[in-house]
């Protein structure tokens, strides 16, 4: 009735389903509102009732292109696409991937009070990636639930710590 158990050593998703709008879709839409917004400026630049000269439109539009470029690169690219069996984790930026076992992986981290919610795994050696993968779990709702509430770190950050015991 219940069917076959599921294979603990079945390849699986551990990162949320999200990563790619993060990654992709939101700067793109922070783009276009950035657009929007200095269309905006522009139109408000020309009504004599609010006088902006030129230097401070741009001035402006730098500040905003250097906020949101930086936020960008800091907290939405570094984000991976990760998967896990039963020796190794399966790390993708969605145009190429690689493989990495988990003997490589030295430490986990739950992510602080910039990066709440991602999970870093700290690799012994430098891979096509770089040394650490960022990635966000899964959402499961009780876990965030009790996160929110306890300031707990995911329960994929312990799975991932017992694998590499494990694995040791």
């Amino acid at each position: 009735m219940g069917g076959a158990p599921a294979d603990p050593l079945a390849r699986r998703r551990i990162s949320s389903s999200l990563t790619f709008v993060q990654k992709f879709v939101i700067p793109v839409a922070m783009l276009g509102l950035g657009a929007q917004a200095f269309m905006f400026a522009i139109e408000n630049a020309r009504a004599p009732e609010h006088p902006l000269t030129w230097s401070q439109l741009g001035w402006f539009i730098a500040l905003a292109l250097t906020f949101f470029g930086a936020r960008f690169l800091r907290f939405n690219f570094p984000l991976k696409a990760v998967e896990i069996d039963g020796d190794a984790l399966y790390v993708s930026n969605y145009l190429r991937q690689t493989r990495i076992p988990l003997g490589d992986i030295e430490r986990i981290s739950a992510g602080g009070w910039f990066r709440r919610g991602t999970v870093t795994i700290h690799l012994r050696t430098d891979t096509a990636f770089g040394h650490r993968i960022i990635f966000w779990p899964t959402i499961r709702w009780s876990s965030l639930l009790i996160a929110g509430l306890l300031g707990a770190s995911h329960p994929i950050v312990a799975e991932l710590r017992d694998a590499i015991s494990r694995g040791a």
